[in-house]
């Protein structure tokens, strides 16, 4: 004990006289060394973790901490799931661990730890927004996208971002004097189309016949299933284009019930041409009222009929138009347009109901 405590005198000890109060001190001295080098040991062995998506043994350095859940993901793991959670459709970041439902919902942080890029928390912090705004019931404006508060109103709505009216109803610009079906079968139309439908309409409108008082209206819409009298019309192209209204006419044809459905669906059939008391084909009416004394076996329909060059516009015995076309069909002058109640002011079923009621 005494050389024992000589030695450790020599070393640091040589001021204590008590060899007990010596060896005390010692006794601590050889403790807190024992500490300090076990601390220095666990600093050096650093702490693991293991990322549960691609399942890396990692230092927890290299891992994240995902948010109240305290969830552990490697870094490359979770940049990789925010930015697919971020041009996604989902509304907010969940954490990609299995049943965990914690969000991710500080862009802030996220920026701030180099999880996301200034543009990626642009977008992410715009989509939480608009995620809320949605909850809140504001809506985008279809025109503008600006967002607006929620609304109980009438359909015709005005977006104050653009200054502009759309309808509430169908989101598409406002469509005065349409419903939202009919603006919609004309949204399916070509420029042409619409532009004879528009004009059409205003034809009929300003007939001056009592009998078309309060018809009922109706678009042939077999046109736009490309039905055989729109292929046959167009093909009438190639031998006189046309580009516009203007470049052709309205016109009135009468039939019987049978017949205007036949007419719509095919066209005008060649073969059926009769009494050619003022030329050979197919002859259509200057005036509604022209036409409805042609009316066939107590029919009440007429058809709007577009005819696509004004060379055919002489107007025979101050009544009637004759188009000459193919006798074999292959093409036609003539577009059955829309069809038209006479007298007795009823629908048909055969296309689309939407009425454009004079």
């Amino acid at each position: 004990m005494k050389k024992h405590c000589y030695d450790v005198n020599i070393l640091s000890f040589g001021n204590i006289q008590d060899d007990s109060e010596r060896y005390k001190e010692m006794v601590e001295w050889v403790n807190s060394y024992r500490e300090i080098n076990l601390k220095s040991s666990l600093r050096q062995q650093k702490p693991k973790a293991l990322c549960p998506i691609c399942n890396s043994y990692l230092n927890l350095s290299d891992t994240y901490c995902v948010g109240d859940c305290c969830h552990r993901i490697c870094y490359d793991c979770i940049k990789k799931h925010v930015q697919q959670e971020i041009n996604s459709s989902n509304e907010y970041i969940i954490c990609p661990c299995d049943q965990c439902e914690c969000k991710l919902d500080n862009a802030n942080r996220l920026f701030k730890d180099k999880i996301i890029s200034s543009e990626l928390k642009e977008r992410y912090e715009k989509k939480m927004n608009d995620a809320y705004l949605k909850k809140n019931n504001y809506s985008p404006c279809p025109l503008c996208n600006g967002l607006l508060p929620p609304y109980d109103g009438p359909n015709k709505r005005h977006c104050k971002h653009c200054n502009d009216d759309y309808c509430y109803n169908c989101h598409e610009k406002w469509h005065e004097g349409f419903t939202c079906q009919q603006f919609a079968n004309y949204k399916k139309m070509s420029p042409l189309l619409k532009e004879l439908f528009v004009e059409g309409l205003k034809f009929i409108k300003n007939e001056n016949d009592m009998a078309l008082s309060n018809c009922i209206i109706q678009f042939n819409s077999m046109i736009l299933n490309n039905c055989m009298s729109f292929q046959r019309f167009i093909n009438s192209f190639k031998d006189i284009p046309c580009n516009h209204a203007s470049d052709g006419f309205f016109a009135w044809h009468g039939s019987s019930e049978i017949g205007v459905k036949g007419i719509c669906q095919e066209g005008f059939d060649p073969k059926r041409r009769s009494g050619q008391t003022y030329g050979i084909g197919e002859y259509f009416g200057v005036t509604a009222k022209d036409s409805g004394n042609y009316l066939k076996e107590n029919s009440n329909h007429m058809i709007l009929t577009f005819i696509s060059s004004k060379q055919f516009n002489t107007v025979h015995n101050n009544f009637c138009y004759v188009i000459n076309n193919p006798l074999d069909w292959s093409y036609s002058y003539c577009l059955p347009l829309f069809i038209v109640s006479y007298r007795n002011h009823s629908e048909v079923d055969y296309v689309s109901k939407e009425n454009y009621q004079n």
